[in-house]
């Protein structure tokens, strides 16, 4: 009785180990301009929070960018991390990554238009937005 006791404590400490080690965070930050097409902008880095757990998983992610005028015809967006980069099909989506990403690492999102010459109107970046949301490695 007393070993069944303590498996259950056990399995009930466990299980509020995983439940604290999962969550989400957010960031935002502004742009930039591009005024030349087939120029990369990469935008400012986004940095987790220090309570993130570094080697938490990615479980989702959702992204939202506010242009300034409306999106240029062929205009490219990757949201990279130091070891991935994701094109973005939208100005706002969500998403589950394919492979196994760190949700305590620094993102940041780069944009492209396939276009030669100069953009008129420029493309400006007001603001990228990014939800990460993270679970336990159990």
């Amino acid at each position: 009785m007393k070993a069944i006791k303590t498996a259950l404590l056990l399995l009930t400490l466990h299980s509020s180990l995983c439940l604290a080690s999962a969550g989400s965070w957010s960031q935002q930050s502004s742009g930039g301009t591009l005024t030349t097409g087939e120029e990369l902008l990469v935008g400012r880095v986004l940095h987790a929070p220090i309570t993130v757990p570094h080697n938490a998983p990615v479980k989702y992610i959702t992204w939202k960018i506010n242009l300034l005028t409306p999106a240029p015809q062929g205009l490219e967006i990757n949201l990279c991390s130091t070891t991935w980069c994701q094109p973005l099909p939208a100005l706002a989506g969500h998403l589950a990554p394919a492979r196994h990403l760190s949700a305590g690492g620094v993102f940041h999102f780069i944009y492209n238009v396939r276009y030669k010459g100069q953009l008129i109107p420029a493309m400006t970046v007001v603001k990228n937005q990014l939800t990460i949301g993270y679970g336990s490695q159990s």
